[in-house]
């Protein structure tokens, strides 16, 4: 909680539990983090039919929302998007054997998986490296 102490957040939740297990024990897992605001109360809704009921709580009137920054203003130059296409053939067809380190790599993940052997992993992160290598080279290439 010291964290909370030096730089004035606030935390509420609500005296009821949000969450009941199948076990019938109940849990509160949803609280409200807060800073300069007043919250009035939390309060457990039950209108869900669910094992996890939401929460709703009340600020008190005359918030006062800062504004931390002012709009980016941005211009879309539409008629370069309008004349650059690019068909989904040149997408996928633009690196050949893509497809075969994809397979080779979601059946390696698998064989691991099964086995947890280490030399297995160590083959699992070089093939995701070299698909990694291949679209960041493509890439670049643009």
């Amino acid at each position: 909680m010291d964290l909370f102490d030096i730089s004035n957040y606030e935390l509420s939740a609500p005296q009821c539990p949000t969450y009941y297990s199948l076990a019938g024990n109940g849990d509160v897992l949803d609280i409200v983090v807060h800073k300069n605001i007043r919250v009035s109360e939390v309060i457990v809704s039950d209108i869900l039919n669910s094992d996890h009921l939401p929460i709703k709580f009340h600020i008190w009137d005359h918030v006062k929302i800062m504004n931390l920054s002012e709009p980016i203003e941005k211009f879309t130059d539409w008629e370069r998007l309008s004349t650059n296409k690019i068909s989904l053939s040149d997408i996928n067809n633009d690196l050949p054997g893509l497809d075969h380190l994809i397979k080779h790599k979601q059946r390696l993940r698998k064989l691991w998986q099964e086995t947890r052997d280490p030399a297995c992993k160590t083959a699992v992160n070089w093939v995701t490296k070299s698909i990694r290598r291949m679209i960041r080279k493509k890439a670049l290439e643009r």
